[in-house]
Order: C-alpha cells, then structure tokens, then sequence
C-alpha cells in the first residue's frame, strides 16, 4: 500500500500531466498506448524496486543474521540451480514462476516499441531491453550497498530473461501487427 500512495499515484498524476501537455499524438489510440505502456513502466519498477527497506531495525537485523539475498554474475546459474532444487523438492513451480515471470514482465517492451517508434528493429528492442534490465539489476545492487545487505538480488539470468522477453514481445508484435495497424488507422 505504501508504493502506491506514495510513489505510483504521485509519479502517475504528473506522468499524466506532462504526458497530455508536451506529447503529440495523431490518434487518440495512440495516446492511450503511450500512457498504459507509462503505467507498465510505474509497474515494473514498483514490483522491481519496492519496497526499500528503510526502517534502521529490520536494516539492522538482516545485516546480522545475513537474510540478505544472493548476488548472481554467472549466466544461468541460477536458473539451473533452482530448477535442480526444485525438481528434487518437488517444488518446480517456484522456479518456473520466477522464470515466466522475468519473461513475462519484458514482453510488453517488445511489444510497446515498434508501436511507439516506427521502423525498430530487433537489434534495437533487444538493446532496449537489455538497458531497461540492467537499469532496474545496477539500481538494485545501488540500494544494496546503500542499506548494507542485498534486499533484492543482482542475478544476471533476469536480465537474461528480461530480455527474452522483451524479443518474445517483439515477436508477438509482428505477428499481429496487422490487426493493430487495421485498428489505428481506423480511429
């Protein structure tokens, strides 16, 4: 509750403000494009981001019992360990939660872009979301080193993820794309 009242609503209200003042769209199809993919964009950071631990004694405590979580630089350890785990453990959906959902969260990048940008490439979703990714994992790692302990992992394999999705978006996109031009050249 605390991320929406005092981070979404604020950052939408002005994202909105701005937004209808200085954008200028040719269909009103494109203006509600342009503001959903700004709301997924508030999304993704809060799910990424938030909360930050800031209260001196939980800081305090996962500092000393050493509950922060585990940095990951090596390209689909992760991954593989977790799924290893969890197939002994019979617990294979938390893996696969966690991998379809790094996948998931980036489609909409795919998808987004070329309806915002005319002419992109896959070259240049796939850098898109590579920087997106790498945006949200080095402001994680900032936050850790800030607060003294890792209350959100660095793991390489979500930006790996991340940017599958962002292509799988992308992907999606062409495949429909006829649809989606039919339906704004009509508004």
């Amino acid at each position: 509750m605390f991320l929406f009242k005092y981070f979404l609503i604020p950052f939408l209200l002005i994202y909105t403000l701005l937004f209808f003042k200085f954008a200028k769209f040719d269909t009103n199809i494109k203006k509600i494009l342009c503001y959903s993919f700004g709301i997924y964009i508030c999304l993704v950071i809060g799910i990424t981001i938030f909360p930050i631990p800031i209260q001196p004694e939980e800081i305090q405590l996962n500092i000393t019992y050493n509950l922060g979580q585990l940095n990951n630089f090596i390209p689909l350890k992760t991954t593989y360990e977790n799924l290893i785990v969890d197939m002994k453990n019979n617990a294979l959906m938390a893996s696969l939660k966690q991998i379809i959902g790094n996948i998931i969260m980036f489609i909409p990048v795919g998808f987004y872009a070329p309806i915002l940008k005319k002419h992109i490439k896959l070259k240049e979703i796939t850098i898109a979301g590579l920087i997106f990714s790498i945006c949200i994992e080095l402001t994680q790692f900032i936050i850790n080193t800030i607060i003294g302990y890792n209350y959100r992992s660095v793991d390489i394999d979500d930006i790996i993820l991340n940017v599958l999705g962002a292509i799988i978006g992308y992907l999606i996109f062409k495949v429909i794309y006829p649809m989606i031009k039919e339906l704004i050249e009509k508004s």
